[in-house]
C-alpha cells in the first residue's frame, strides 16, 4: 500500500478483540473520544501515514483466568 491508502480489517466474530500496531506507519481512524484500541465495529479502519512495515496483531481476550489461551491472528503491512 502508499501513504495515505485506508484498509478496513473486519473484526473476527464477538466481542473482545484488540489490535496492536506501530503507529509511526499506521494511524487508526476512529471517532474521536473512542479510548483504548478496541474496534469501531465491525472492524478497524487504517491510514498509511509512513513507509515501513509494521505486524498488525488483533488478540481475543477474556477476563483474567477464564476461557482458553487468547486467539491471536497476525499480518504484516508494508507502506512503500
Amino acid at each position: 500500500m502508499s501513504v495515505g491508502d485506508v484498509i478496513f480489517v473486519p473484526q473476527p466474530g464477538r466481542s473482545g478483540w484488540y489490535v496492536e500496531y506501530a503507529s509511526d506507519v499506521l494511524n487508526v481512524l476512529r471517532p474521536s473520544g473512542d479510548a483504548d484500541r478496541e474496534p469501531v465495529r465491525p472492524g478497524w479502519r487504517f491510514r498509511a501515514v509512513a513507509r515501513g512495515e509494521t505486524a498488525v496483531a488483533l488478540e481475543r481476550r477474556s477476563a483474567a483466568g477464564a476461557g482458553p489461551a487468547p486467539s491471536r491472528f497476525v499480518f504484516t503491512v508494508v507502506v512503500r
